[in-house]
């Protein structure tokens, strides 16, 4: 049985693009959705390099694959298993729970830079990895906080870190 047109298409364009980070290329995506919001906005451009996984700073945003979607996150933790595989927590800006478990496979570099319009914005500069540094910090918080509250201090200890997060988020990446 052959796979129908279109996860075909993705298929071999996810293959391509793998091959040119392999070969030390620089590659560009763009941003579709509102999971990395204030960060990043739909349309955004993200450039990303092939890194190894213990090279990259917790606070990165990072891409992983997904069958053949890409998605861009931020590293908040990485750990390695028993069996020498990396397991990565990430977890979208605007979103108040971490994602599950990555393992190494899904791995797939990191954002350099962002495009948004003409302007530009190096993630690289120590200015960026020391705040989503307290991004990582104030997300990791914010996902193990009480998952389950929905009123009482649990609830209003999550609401206090999502705004803050917010908050660094649009400091550190106000254009």
């Amino acid at each position: 049985m052959f796979p129908e047109p279109p996860s075909l298409l993705a298929e071999v364009a996810s293959e391509l693009i793998e091959a040119h980070l392999r070969e030390g290329q620089l590659v560009r995506f763009c941003v579709t959705t509102r999971s990395m919001v204030p960060t990043l906005q739909p349309g955004d451009e993200v450039v990303v390099a092939a890194q190894a996984i213990g090279r990259v700073p917790v606070g990165s945003l990072v891409v992983l694959r997904r069958k053949n979607s890409w998605i861009v996150r931020r590293l908040i933790q990485r750990r390695r298993a028993m069996d020498g595989a990396w397991l990565m927590t990430t977890k979208g800006d605007c979103s108040s729970f971490a994602d599950p478990l990555w393992r190494g496979g899904d791995w797939v570099g990191v954002a350099l830079a962002v495009q948004r319009g003409p302007q530009s914005r190096d993630l690289t500069t120590l200015k960026i990895r020391c705040l989503g540094r307290w991004i990582a910090a104030l997300s990791r918080l914010e996902s193990g906080v009480c998952p389950r509250a929905r009123s009482g201090l649990g609830w209003l200890a999550r609401r206090v870190l999502r705004r803050t997060l917010i908050w660094v988020a649009m400091v550190v990446y106000e254009r």
